[in-house]
């Protein structure tokens, strides 16, 4: 049985700490057909664009907080829904966070529907934050 069973609104999950490097930045980019230089050319994300770094996609924090969730909540339960918005900007190499507390469950067939708050932050920056909603099997 999975953490989501006995889930009650408060529960934290537990953290997912990473570190995005550049060939999961490349391999990102390719599968979700970016082509923007910032992602995979250090020399151009510097040069060009005045980044400090190469950049982590959004949709790549976002999909971090999503495998964060669906690890917790097990094989049986399902993505209803993402809302995520992105605030600020991560680079290759920097340490991301992530961290999730359920805020409401509530009844659904075959067994409940688990809203859960979720953010993306390097130190004390927030870089995304938003709401995933699983619903979970009995």
């Amino acid at each position: 049985m999975s953490a989501a069973a006995s889930v009650q609104p408060g529960d934290a999950l537990p953290e997912l700490v990473t570190r995005v490097g550049e060939v999961q930045a490349f391999a990102f980019s390719a599968a979700t057909h970016n082509p923007h230089r910032i992602h995979y050319d250090l020399s151009w994300a510097r040069d060009r664009e005045g980044y400090p770094g190469l950049v982590v996609q959004g949709p790549l924090q976002t999909a971090l907080m999503v495998r964060q969730v669906t690890d917790w909540a097990g094989p049986r339960a399902r993505v209803e829904s993402v809302a995520i918005s992105n605030r600020a900007i991560a680079h290759v190499g920097q340490e991301l966070i992530c961290r999730a507390e359920v805020q409401d469950v509530s009844p659904a067939e075959p067994g409940s529907r688990v809203v859960i708050a979720v953010t993306c932050r390097r130190d004390d920056t927030v870089l995304a934050e938003g709401q995933i909603v699983v619903l979970q099997s009995s």
